[in-house]
């Protein structure tokens, strides 16, 4: 698959991810999805991002601010969505988990507002 065919079924499933987050009461605001290399290393210098390599560099990644009773959604609230969003297809990763990473204790980065696409499994 090239890399625009994944940016056109991400951007299908990312159709579908705020249907969802609307259908399980969230509010829905949209964050980045697009980013520079530039601001990628400003992330990366002060901590918000452990990776150059980052799937909103490739538009493969959306930050959604999700909403309930007027305030952020914490990870745990977010979970049934990103559940959802990693079982809709193998190469999607919702950042409160990165499939399992999280719950394995591989990953202590939590980033739950952060939805994403792999090109490559493994």
């Amino acid at each position: 698959m090239t890399l625009g065919e994944h940016q056109e079924t991400f951007s299908q499933h990312a159709a579908l991810l705020i249907t969802q987050a609307i259908k399980l009461g969230f509010g829905v605001r949209l964050g980045e999805v697009l980013r520079t290399q530039e601001q990628q290393k400003i992330y990366c210098d002060t901590g918000l991002s452990k990776t150059m390599n980052s799937q909103h560099c490739k538009k493969l990644a959306i930050d959604l601010n999700l909403i309930v009773n007027g305030r952020m959604a914490t990870a745990a609230e977010i979970r049934p969505l990103g559940k959802w969003w990693e079982a809709l297809d193998e190469h999607n990763r919702w950042g409160g988990s990165w499939r399992g990473a999280v719950e394995a204790g591989h990953s202590a980065f939590i980033d739950s507002p952060h939805f994403e696409r792999q090109e490559q499994i493994g």
